[in-house]
């Protein structure tokens, strides 16, 4: 019995003694006793402003650069204006490269796994493809800086070395026939959706004749890489995988040949992608977004991953409550609508301010992933962003951060083509608002 009566006495104890309110996380307990001021629509200028250039490669040790997707294609819009995006890429020797004036070489093909990642606008679009060899090597690119913008483009051949013309499909596999001189072995067999570009054979040819044994170094300098653009029928983008892997990639060159010493049906490959770069061309001579960057009352705002415009969104006003304790703060912004099979919205948007030395840091400790939800009222079907500033704006308020406009950025912008259009502070339905949860002290 004494146990349960300590028991009960240090239950007691707690209880009594805290009679003030208390605030737990994001929940708040009655009301009337912590004085809560709830402000749903607190007005916030925003406008959208030019983007920053993306970084497309970073040269690392062990080529560890993780990023994949790349893109080729064109978009042209009264919304965006003009959107092209140009891909490069290098082959590497890692295996001793064939004697191919002793070796009959019957066909070489460039193999490039498709990115289902890259696909935008017009799936259904027939795509002209040019291959163009660039005349400057990636390690002059790369000599004062170890990372590679989409702003830089690369010296070309005018030139084009191989084309491909149709509907480029990334759920469709490609029949290949099987390279052997085995009567049983012979036939076609599926493999991944990929592009395939049939290249001419005589300049591989006299490739190993230019040198006494090709290294990887004559390779770079005699065959630096390549430009790989497209011109569509309608709006259309497609994407690439060119992850390297080393003699594991699934994007080659492949030399299709018989060796002389036993007649053998042989397939030699040099990888693509261990130095992989993209340009983002973007052009919004006439389009709906020219006439509305950098204008703070604008009706709608204009975001668009690749190298497109950002959002900067001020929230001064946010930061004169100070006589209030800032329990949540939540950034809020819909959607105009437009047709998602055609031009999906950005999945996932991102907060960052400037520092006072100008680097560009990311928002932290969000509580929830700022990514697009959906939801319905009155049989309307509405898609919005969500965005916890409440970290960040104490941390304004405290005077730690002195930047008080944040910059909304799509989430791994250089590998999504998506754009969207999110509606004004103005818009008389779905206003960018900043929800705010505050208490008297």
């Amino acid at each position: 019995m004494r146990h349960f009566f300590y028991l009960f006495l240090s239950i007691w104890i707690l209880i009594t003694a805290c009679n003030d309110p208390i605030l737990v996380g994001s929940v708040l307990l009655e009301n009337q006793e912590l004085d809560v001021e709830f402000t749903d629509q607190l007005a916030v200028k925003a406008k959208t402003i030019l983007g920053d250039s993306s970084i497309t490669f970073r040269q690392t040790v062990g080529n560890t650069f993780n990023s994949s997707t790349y893109m080729v294609g064109s978009m042209d819009d009264e919304k965006f204006g003009k959107t092209e995006v140009v891909s490069y890429f290098n082959p590497t020797l890692l295996i001793a490269y064939p004697d191919f004036l002793e070796n009959p070489l019957d066909s070489v093909v460039i193999t490039i796994p498709l990115d289902s990642i890259g696909f935008y606008g017009d799936l259904g679009a027939t795509h002209n493809v040019e291959l163009r060899a660039i005349t400057q090597t990636f390690e002059s690119l790369l000599e004062n800086s170890d990372t590679l913008y989409s702003s830089q483009t690369m010296e070309v051949d005018p030139e084009v070395l191989a084309t491909y013309s149709g509907v480029v499909n990334y759920t469709d596999s490609t029949s290949v026939e099987v390279y052997t001189d085995v009567d049983s072995l012979k036939g076609t067999i599926k493999v991944g959706p990929q592009l395939r570009l049939k290249m001419d054979n005589q300049f591989w040819i006299d490739l190993h004749s230019s040198v006494d044994s090709l290294t990887a170094e004559d390779l770079e300098m005699l065959v630096p890489g390549y430009e790989l653009r497209s011109t569509a029928s309608a709006n259309s983008m497609f994407g690439l995988d060119l992850s390297y892997r080393g003699i594991f990639e699934a994007a080659n060159i492949n030399f299709y040949y018989t060796d002389q010493t036993d007649t053998t049906k042989m397939i030699y490959q040099l990888p693509l992608g261990r130095y992989r770069h993209s340009q983002f061309i973007h052009d919004y001579s006439g389009s709906n977004l020219e006439s509305e960057l950098d204008n703070n009352e604008a009706s709608k705002l204009y975001i668009q991953a690749l190298a497109g415009t950002s959002i900067e969104v001020d929230l001064s006003e946010a930061t004169t409550v100070n006589d209030r304790i800032l329990n949540y703060a939540e950034l809020q912004f819909t959607l105009e609508p437009e047709d998602e099979e055609l031009y999906a919205p950005i999945g996932e948007i991102d907060a960052w301010y400037r520092t006072d030395e100008g680097q560009l840091n990311i928002v932290g400790r969000p509580t929830t992933t700022p990514a697009l939800v959906e939801s319905y009222a009155g049989g309307s079907r509405t898609l919005s962003y969500k965005i916890d500033l409440t970290f960040h704006l104490n941390l304004i308020k405290k005077g730690t951060i002195t930047n008080d406009k944040i910059i909304l950025i799509p989430r791994t912008k250089a590998q999504r083509p998506n754009r969207s259009i999110i509606l004004g502070t103005n818009d008389p339905d779905h206003p960018l608002k900043l929800n705010l949860i505050l208490t008297k002290p």
